[in-house]
C-alpha cells in the first residue's frame, strides 16, 4: 500500500549528543534504507506482520502527527537504530496534559552500551520534555530497563542532570 500524503506534520529536528546523532524521518525524505531501517527495528515485522502495510502504517502515522521518529546513528557512521516518540499531541484533548510514549529499538546485530542508551534516552526526554511541552512520557529503550510508570515533566530536571552526571563519569 503505497503511501499518500494528505495532511503532513512538519519533520522533528535533529537531535545530537556527543556520541549520537537522532536524523528526522519524514515521508518526504524517506528511501529505501530508511524502509530496511524501520523493518529491521519493528517488533511488528518481526511478528510476522506484512512488512509493506506495516510501513505505510507508520509513514502514515509520521505524516499525521501522531508519531515522530528518527534513524539513531553513532556521531560518524550508519544508522543503528530507531528511536520514536508517541502521542503527546493534545488534538481533541482540551484540558488534559499531553502523554507520549518513547522509545528505541537497535537494529540486529547493534551492540549498543548502557552509555548510548542513557544518552539517547536524555535526547528523547529532552525533546519531548523542553521543545514539546509533554507532561508525562512512557520509556521503553534496549539497553535500559523499561520504564512501566511514565515519567513527569516535573521529575525531568533531576532525571536530566543525573543521566548528565552519570555520561560524565561513564
Amino acid at each position: 500500500m503505497p503511501y499518500e500524503p494528505s495532511f503532513e506534520a512538519a519533520p522533528p529536528p535533529r537531535l545530537a549528543g556527543p556520541h549520537l546523532c537522532l536524523e528526522p524521518i519524514h515521508p518526504r525524505t524517506a528511501d529505501e534504507r530508511t524502509r530496511r531501517l524501520f523493518l529491521a527495528c519493528s517488533e511488528r515485522a518481526a511478528a510476522g506482520a506484512e512488512p509493506g502495510l506495516t510501513y505505510a502504517a507508520a509513514l502514515r502515522a509520521i505524516a499525521g502527527g501522531s508519531c515522530t521518529a528518527w534513524a539513531v546513528h553513532r556521531t560518524r557512521g550508519p544508522a543503528i537504530g530507531l528511536a520514536w516518540l508517541v502521542g503527546g499531541a493534545s488534538r481533541g484533548l482540551v484540558g488534559r496534559p499531553p502523554k507520549a510514549a518513547a522509545g528505541a529499538a537497535w537494529a540486529p546485530g547493534t551492540t549498543v552500551s548502557s552509555r548510548l542508551a542513557r544518552e539517547l534516552v536524555l535526547l528523547l526526554l529532552g525533546y519531548a520534555f523542553e521543545e514539546r511541552g509533554i507532561h508525562a512520557v512512557a520509556v521503553r529503550v534496549g539497553g535500559l530497563r523499561p520504564v512501566d510508570v511514565p515519567l513527569l515533566a516535573s521529575e525531568w530536571p533531576a532525571l536530566r542532570a543525573s543521566l548528565k552526571e552519570r555520561l560524565a563519569t561513564d
